[in-house]
């Protein structure tokens, strides 16, 4: 059972949940309270709140992301209301801490290695960017258990900025897709892959290990397919500008 589908059935009102297993009541109760007041009391929209709450409250957030589940009414282009549901997560970016972008669940890209975040370090990469365009700012990874060194790498793309004054505020939607988690090296489809291929190679009886090659062969491809995305993405963005400069200059 998702736990969107009690927004969705009109259960409940909205769900909000920290996804980190440490928290500090001193820090969170506080800001909770705010948060519970402002949609109760002054009927705020409950996004809002979140992003002015704790978007401004960098102590508060840095405690753990936060996991919001919450309808939204909307009236379609048929003058017809309707109810979306939306289920998003607000988190703050701490490189320094293993959170580049807000993200805990950080993998190493290597599948031979796939280290959680605890053992990659992160580091400013280039021209770094502030204000509002901090995101164009890239990051350098370094896996201290496989060793493998990544540069230039790219905020992804499904990753927003939030309206606070807080620059490194992010949110992005909840659950991610398949090609959003190999953005942040979580392929583990291929993990279980490369245990099959182990497991044929060792009832080959030649001396060479059949699986290198064609994990090096997987890894390949993948990498080229996260380029590809990345390229298809910027595509759209520059068209997107085009479309929109032509249209402010025709009016």
């Amino acid at each position: 059972l998702n736990i969107d589908s009690f927004i969705v059935s009109d259960v409940f009102d909205f769900i909000l949940t920290f996804t980190d297993v440490s928290t500090l009541d001193s820090v969170i109760v506080p800001v909770l309270s705010h948060f519970v007041e402002n949609i109760y009391i002054y009927n705020m929209k409950f996004w809002r709140v979140l992003e002015e709450l704790f978007g401004e409250d960098r102590h508060a957030l840095n405690q753990s992301p936060i996991f919001l589940a919450f309808a939204e009414h909307h009236v379609d282009s048929d003058n017809v209301p309707r109810r979306v549901v939306e289920v998003r997560v607000l988190a703050y970016s701490n490189i320094e801490d293993g959170r580049p972008w807000g993200l805990d669940s950080y993998r190493c890209s290597n599948v031979m290695c796939q280290a959680p975040a605890y053992n990659i370090l992160f580091y400013p990469h280039g021209k770094q960017w502030f204000g509002q365009q901090w995101l164009k700012t890239k990051v350098r990874i370094h896996c201290l258990k496989c060793n493998m060194k990544e540069k230039h790498v790219p905020c992804p793309g499904w990753i927003h900025s939030a309206k606070t004054q807080n620059y490194r505020c992010v949110w992005y939607h909840w659950p991610l897709t398949i090609n959003q988690k190999h953005d942040i090296g979580i392929i583990r489809y291929i993990r279980y892959l490369i245990v099959i291929l182990r497991a044929m190679c060792c009832q080959c009886r030649c001396s060479y290990d059949c699986s290198v090659d064609i994990i090096a062969f997987i890894q390949l491809q993948l990498h080229l397919c996260r380029a590809f995305l990345r390229f298809v993405g910027w595509m759209i963005q520059c068209n997107s500008m085009m479309w929109h400069n032509l249209n402010m200059y025709s009016q």
